[in-house]
């Protein structure tokens, strides 16, 4: 090694020249050939990498592509696939039974009825109870009771447990003041949550203590129905309501002449039910002959007279043959036959003042 200084040769392990004193800088030995051959291999180092570098570059760019490619591939296939699907998804919701219900559904909203039933025809086979029940209910609105009431009993047989189909029907059945069909409704349910629903119809009719007909007599008429209900009636014939109607408290009393008299029951919502009417037609009629013992004839003992005639009736009669009237003697109790020979005449008269025809009668009492 040499010192840098002086240029004096130093030896190894030194740390100072021993001619000036320096300090050593350690600078190894220069060899032009060294440099050149150093120089020679770096190059053909440089130029190595670069070739392969550009062969791996190019390579890995062309399965790049290769990759892409695939990839593109397999993005339209599943494309057409999903689009496939989707078609086949469209084509059989829209032929099943769920789409035509929900097209009844939407329909129903447009108050289109008509075409709402029409599709929910279609999806029967797929819900035949909630389907005919939805038909039932567009024939309701519709006003097409009838078919309404066909399509709904229909629902019921299918499950008789299924509340909105009797709530339905109750409404067809109270639109049209079907009563007696309602009534048979109800009579064939159980359960108890389908029975609340009639509470909001009146079910019940009033009752008459009596028939409709002909009486010769005034007449006591009582009306009578469950106790949850109020009763309006009118003698006029004209249909009783709320409103026009008398509201029943007592017994009725008919009198001579024909009246018809017509009654509902009315719930406490104010429903009213099926008029029920009867007519009575009443003529007063003239009282029989009275019973009279003993019957006509002779007597040698003393003999008593008893008489006797309807309830409400009076009897009235004369020993000397005249025609008895409401001013003669009233029998009461028995009367003795008067000795002689005598004509007992006899009338009833009832309580509307009517007269029986005269009863004659001849007695002889001869002691």
């Amino acid at each position: 090694m040499k010192c840098t200084n002086c240029g004096n040769k130093i030896e190894d392990g030194k740390l100072y020249c021993d001619f000036c004193g320096k300090a050593v800088q350690v600078v190894p030995d220069y060899n032009a050939f060294d440099d050149e051959a150093l120089a020679s291999l770096l190059k053909e180092q440089n130029d190595e990498p670069k070739q392969e570098k550009s062969s791996i570059n190019f390579s890995c760019k062309k399965e790049d592509q290769k990759k892409m490619s695939r990839k593109r591939k397999v993005f339209f296939v599943s494309l057409i696939l999903l689009a496939i699907i989707v078609v086949i998804f469209t084509v059989l919701y829209t032929h099943s039974g769920k789409y035509y219900y929900a097209v009844g559904e939407a329909r129903d909203q447009a108050k289109d009825y008509q075409t709402a039933i029409s599709f929910y025809e279609k999806s029967e086979s797929a819900y035949p109870l909630k389907s005919r029940v939805r038909i039932g209910e567009d024939y309701y609105k519709m006003k097409q009771y009838d078919d309404a009431e066909t399509i709904l009993l229909e629902a019921i047989d299918i499950d008789d447990d299924y509340e909105e189909a009797y709530r339905i029907l109750l409404e067809v059945y109270n639109a049209t003041k079907d009563y007696d069909a309602m009534q048979n409704l109800k009579s064939g349910v159980t359960s108890e949550n389908i029975l609340s629903l009639f509470t909001d119809y009146v079910t019940d009719t009033v009752e008459f203590s009596e028939k409709g007909g002909s009486y010769h007599d005034d007449l006591t008429l009582a009306l009578s129905a469950p106790s949850n209900y109020t009763i309006y009636y009118t003698l006029d014939g004209t249909p009783p309501t709320k409103q026009s109607g008398t509201k029943y408290k007592e017994e009725i009393e008919l009198s001579d002449g024909t009246t018809t008299v017509k009654a509902i029951c009315v719930n406490n919502k104010g429903e009213e039910g099926a008029v029920v009417s009867n007519t009575y037609k009443i003529s007063y009629k003239s009282p029989d002959y009275p019973e009279v013992t003993p019957s006509s004839g002779t007597y040698h003992s003393e003999t008593l007279i008893t008489m006797t005639a309807n309830s409400g009736e009076r009897i009235y009669y004369t020993w000397d043959g005249s025609t008895p009237t409401s001013d003669s003697e009233e029998y009461i109790d028995p009367i003795v036959i008067p000795e002689g020979n005598h004509i007992l005449s006899v009338i009833v008269i009832n309580k509307h003042g009517m007269s029986s025809d005269v009863l004659k009668m001849n007695y002889q009492y001869l002691p």
